[in-house]
């Protein structure tokens, strides 16, 4: 995995801290890991944030989307 900088720090009540990292994207190596049951690469629309179980992950694609000049949603 080719990490290319921080994104961010995350920190909520009650809920341990989550360290966002983000790398260079590489298709032929994006898996699904143990914890996910598959990996696959969306286009970031204006409606598709707030369908996450996170506050975390919300957060951080909000932040790369806006990072992206585009506007995020959800």
């Amino acid at each position: 995995m080719d990490l290319t900088g921080l994104l961010n720090v995350y920190s909520y009540p009650g809920s341990p801290v989550i360290v966002v990292y983000t790398r260079a994207r590489h298709r032929r190596h994006d898996h699904a890991v143990r914890e996910n049951d598959r990996v696959e690469w969306r286009a970031p629309r204006r409606d598709s944030l707030g369908a996450l179980a996170f506050d975390s992950t919300r957060e951080a694609l909000r932040e790369w989307v806006a990072a992206r000049g585009l506007t995020p949603g959800g």
